[in-house]
C-alpha cells in the first residue's frame, strides 16, 4: 500500500513538472487580456447560448445546400461551439468555414477528423503513409 502511495505522489510530481514545463509562455496582462474576453463573451451570453457552446457538430463540405442551411441553422439559433469535418474538398471546406465563422457570435472551434491525413477525408489532397 505504500509502495503504491508513493507511485502515485511521484507520478503527480512528475505531471505536475511536466504540465509547468511545457506551459507556453505568455505574459500575465496578455493572460488577463484573454480571461476578460472569454469572461466578457460568457456573461453576455444566455444558459442556452452558453451550453450551445459546449457541442461540436459533424459538418461535411461534400452535401447539399441542405446540409449547409442545417449547420448554419445551429450556428445561429443554438450557437454551437464548434465544427468537426468529415468529407469533402479543401477549397470547399475552406469556404465553409469562412461562412460558418462570419455567422457565428463567436469564434467557432473548427477540426477535422484525419488520424492518418488529410487524404483521409478530402479528395484532391495528397495522401502520405499511414503511421504504423
Amino acid at each position: 500500500m505504500k509502495r503504491q502511495s508513493l507511485l502515485l505522489s511521484i507520478s503527480i510530481c512528475l505531471i505536475l513538472v511536466v504540465v509547468t514545463a511545457f506551459k507556453p509562455a505568455v505574459s500575465p496582462s496578455r493572460e488577463n487580456d484573454k480571461d476578460k474576453w472569454v469572461d466578457s463573451v460568457l456573461a453576455s451570453m444566455s444558459d442556452e447560448q452558453a451550453l450551445g457552446q459546449l457541442f461540436m457538430v459533424a459538418a461535411y463540405s461534400n452535401r447539399d445546400a441542405k446540409h449547409v442551411a442545417e449547420i448554419e441553422n445551429l450556428i445561429t439559433k443554438y450557437n454551437i461551439g464548434g465544427l468537426i469535418f468529415f468529407q469533402g474538398g479543401p477549397v470547399r471546406q475552406a469556404l465553409l468555414t469562412n461562412k460558418y465563422q462570419a455567422e457565428s457570435k463567436v469564434p467557432l472551434f473548427i477540426a477535422m477528423d484525419a488520424e492518418w491525413g488529410l487524404s483521409m477525408r478530402l479528395d484532391s489532397t495528397v495522401g502520405y503513409p499511414k503511421q504504423m
